[in-house]
């Protein structure tokens, strides 16, 4: 499997991303639910409200906040709708950076197993070439015994390489969320996978940043919306009713019966006399909104100086990486091949060919070690950036 393959299926699958998806679409719905009028007061009076007569009245009264009130509501609400999609590309970002460590923790694994794999076959020709110039009293038993504690070290390094390629295998399928066969391509070369685009407009980018600097928004916003909360409410009111007996119309006594209604509109403003209490919830809303200010400002500190830092690093291990394909795997290959030449030859011990070959193959596994902390320098980078989804 690919490693965009194992991207694509993490995305696609994974709990975390799917529980921030949902949260999106709960502020999105949120937002329609902005301009919440409340529910409508209906009261019906039956009796001797007017007379002794049974009158019956129907009221109906419907109360709302200050417009600016839903204004403000509607406002926070898309603020927290926008933070929501910030947040959801925050666990994208952070997600594919776990596959890609893992998934190339993997590709180094299998390198190093290569290396184990060839030392292994190095160590066992050595053996049996110690133990035929035992027997021919060529040479003493030491030797045979170097290759020998030398071919079992391997092999308790290949047993513990492929107890960490199997943990490594179900940390990857964990965070994709996977439960079939994976095998990753190590076909790749680990090379291959060694590149960076330095952009220096990563705060752009970095949706960590693009949330918190949202959630100041929701903060300010939602000091607006305290502060719209002073404002009176609205209240709009609607009667009809009946008046059954004697009344005098335009000096005139007229007889009503339950048919004949009569009707009007009431309104009125709830005024907060007593708001000693809002003005409380303005304040902390205030500070609230302070605070995630100054969250942001220590996040954008930290995170360009990690940036600054990774950097460095980059520059300085791009630099070991050359070193290493230019000069020291070259040497490495020279210095296998004229190892063997000269133990045909007789110039050289069994133990110094020993010492030789291990030399060579530490300057492999050594030039794989750089390459892993390359990439995972690179891979830093590219979360702070926010190029990872």
């Amino acid at each position: 499997m690919s490693l965009k393959q194992c991207i694509d299926t993490a995305l696609l699958k994974s709990p975390s991303v799917k529980a921030v998806a949902l949260e999106k679409d709960y502020y999105t719905a949120g937002k329609m639910a902005a301009i919440d009028i409340p529910k409508t007061e209906v009261g019906l009076i039956y009796g001797q409200s007017n007379s002794i007569n049974n009158d019956d009245e129907l009221n109906i009264r419907q109360t709302v906040e200050f417009p600016t009130v839903y204004i403000r509501q509607k406002e926070i609400a898309k603020s927290q709708s926008q933070a929501a999609v910030f947040k959801l590309a925050q666990a994208k970002n952070e997600l594919v950076f776990q596959v890609r460590n893992l998934y190339y923790e993997l590709l180094c694994l299998y390198a190093d197993r290569g290396i184990l794999i060839t030392r292994d076959s190095l160590y066992s020709l050595l053996e049996e070439a110690g133990e035929k110039r035992f027997r021919t009293g060529e040479t003493g038993s030491l030797e045979k015994m170097a290759a020998q504690a030398a071919r079992m070290q391997v092999h308790y390094q290949l047993r513990q390489n492929e107890g960490q390629w199997q943990s490594g295998l179900q940390k990857l399928k964990a965070v994709m969320n996977f439960r079939g066969v994976l095998m990753p391509d190590t076909t790749i070369p680990l090379h291959s996978m060694l590149s960076l685009n330095q952009d220096t407009g990563i705060f752009t980018s970095n949706p960590t940043l693009q949330y918190m600097l949202q959630q100041t928004d929701v903060a300010r916003q939602q000091v607006k919306l305290e502060k719209a909360r002073l404002f009176p409410d609205i209240s709009i009111g609607y009667f009809n009713k009946s008046l059954i007996g004697a009344q005098i119309v335009d000096g005139s006594e007229q007889n009503f019966t339950r048919s004949d209604r009569f009707s009007g509109i009431s309104g009125g403003l709830t005024i907060p006399v007593f708001f000693g209490a809002q003005g409380y919830k303005i304040r902390a809303a205030g500070i609230q909104h302070r605070i995630s200010e100054q969250i942001y400002i220590q996040q954008t500190n930290e995170l360009e100086a990690e940036y600054s830092s990774f950097l460095s690093r980059y520059k300085m291990e791009k630099e070991m990486l050359l070193y290493y394909s230019n000069t020291a795997m070259p040497h490495s290959r020279l210095m296998l091949a004229n190892a063997g030449k000269s133990l045909v030859a007789g110039e050289i011990s069994y133990t110094e060919y020993l010492k030789l070959i291990e030399s060579a193959l530490e300057i492999r596994s050594s030039f794989i070690n750089i390459q892993k902390q390359y990439y995972n320098t690179i891979s830093a980078i590219q979360l702070i950036q926010g190029k990872n989804e």
